[in-house]
């Protein structure tokens, strides 16, 4: 009766060992997963960041762009009103207000709002689909 009681006493702990390695795998592995989590949004973040700064950038150099038109534009047909040439002043008068309205439009059309909004959609798309390809990996290993 000894026996059998010390044989049941050792497949007990051999029996709490393993749950106990068992609970301690599943720790590294949330704790992994937990890091490539981390690391990911961290990514996402400083992509984002990069994303807003570019679109911002690009906008900048649009208007500057679309100014510098403008501005020539303007001096252009003041020159000409100055040498009376009525006729290429009106032409330039309209290139100025069709400038001016692309201008407007341009402003209006291009939301950086929602580009913003799509590319942070597309990112977090794309960090949802390469953290759960990960965790299916990790837990394909075990």
């Amino acid at each position: 009766m000894c026996v059998y009681v010390i044989l049941l006493f050792e497949a007990e702990r051999q029996r709490a060992a393993a749950v106990e390695q068992e609970a301690k795998a599943h720790e590294e592995t949330a704790k992994t997963l937990e890091k490539i989590r981390n690391d990911e949004k961290m990514f996402y973040e400083e992509s984002t960041k990069h994303l807003k700064l570019k679109m911002e950038e690009e906008k900048q150099n649009l208007q500057t762009e679309q100014q510098v038109a403008l501005e020539s534009k303007l001096k252009e047909q003041k020159e000409l009103m100055d040498k009376q040439f009525e006729a290429k002043a009106e032409m330039l008068e309209g290139q100025i207000e069709t400038l001016k309205k692309q201008q407007e439009s341009a402003q209006s059309y291009v939301n950086w709002e929602n580009i913003a909004s799509v590319a942070k959609s597309i990112l977090e798309t794309a960090l949802n689909a390469y953290v759960s390809h990960k965790t299916m990996k990790l837990l394909s290993k075990k």
